[in-house]
């Protein structure tokens, strides 16, 4: 359990990364993000630069990813996208 925090951790120290490079409020603002932050809702990340993200979410976790209206809970916080695309990487690395 320990490396999976850890890798959260990791994960969502690049996410805000991403977003303070991607959303001048935020970066102008400090904004620390967090595992559970919201990143739709809270327009952290917004549509233009949610197609980034996804590029971003897919050299990071090494795999294609495909949204579509029905995914969207998915990329909602840091934690569940870390929980279903880190899953998702374990398993292709078995």
């Amino acid at each position: 359990m320990t490396a999976m925090l850890s890798s959260l951790d990791a994960f969502t120290a690049k996410v805000e990364q991403f977003i303070h490079s991607h959303n001048e409020t935020a970066r102008s603002n400090a904004v620390a993000i967090t595992a559970d932050s919201e990143l739709i809702d809270s327009r952290l990340i917004d549509s233009l630069s949610f197609v980034e993200f996804l590029l971003f979410l897919e050299d990071h976790f090494d795999c294609e990813i495909t949204a579509s209206a029905g995914d969207i809970d998915v990329f909602r916080s840091v934690k569940s996208i870390h929980s279903r695309f880190h899953k998702a990487k374990e398993m292709a690395d078995v």
